[in-house]
């Protein structure tokens, strides 16, 4: 397993997104932490040309381009062992959200993310990759990983009048 870097995983996220490695676990956590993920994804893939696509089982995906040429990662979601194993197989580059039974079996032979400390990666993605140093907003991303990305834009457009929304409970 890998060990975890002052960068948390947002490092090794970005890396993967380039790489020629085929496959990336993520321990989800919950929904809120999955969404914090995928946009982070998002955020390195569209950088690079690269398109997330969400994929289901039953539309997996035969190969890593469109028509077009340009470059896909697929994400999945799989809690069930056999199915998920299946996936890891496919030669497509893809990103699989599992839950932690998973995680822990198959973690140490994979490029994988422990959605536990996803607090790390909020922090670091918003102090060292958006350049923001504030103390509330930081918080408020902790409690609510999900809205990081809107919270982040809502700062940067007006960091002067900046206030988190309060009606969501932390």
């Amino acid at each position: 397993s890998l060990r975890v870097f002052p960068s948390g995983f947002i490092t090794i996220i970005k890396d993967f997104i380039g790489s020629n490695e085929k496959n990336m676990l993520i321990n989800q956590v919950n929904d809120e932490i999955a969404i914090f993920y995928l946009d982070i994804l998002k955020h390195y893939a569209s950088n690079q040309g690269i398109k997330i696509s969400n994929n289901t089982l039953e539309e997996e995906a035969l190969n890593d381009e469109d028509l077009f040429g340009t470059k896909t990662i697929q994400t999945y979601n799989i809690a069930n062992a056999k199915k998920l194993d299946a996936i890891l197989d496919a030669n497509s580059k893809k990103i699989v959200f599992t839950d932690y039974k998973n995680y822990k079996r198959i973690n140490s032979k994979l490029i994988s993310i422990n959605g536990y400390q996803f607090e790390k990666d909020v922090i670091f993605f918003i102090k060292n990759e958006l350049n923001i140093n504030n103390d509330e907003l930081l918080d408020y991303c902790k409690h609510n990983p999900a809205l990081l990305f809107s919270e982040t834009s809502k700062f940067l457009i007006n960091s002067n009048q900046y206030s988190r929304d309060h009606s969501l409970i932390e």
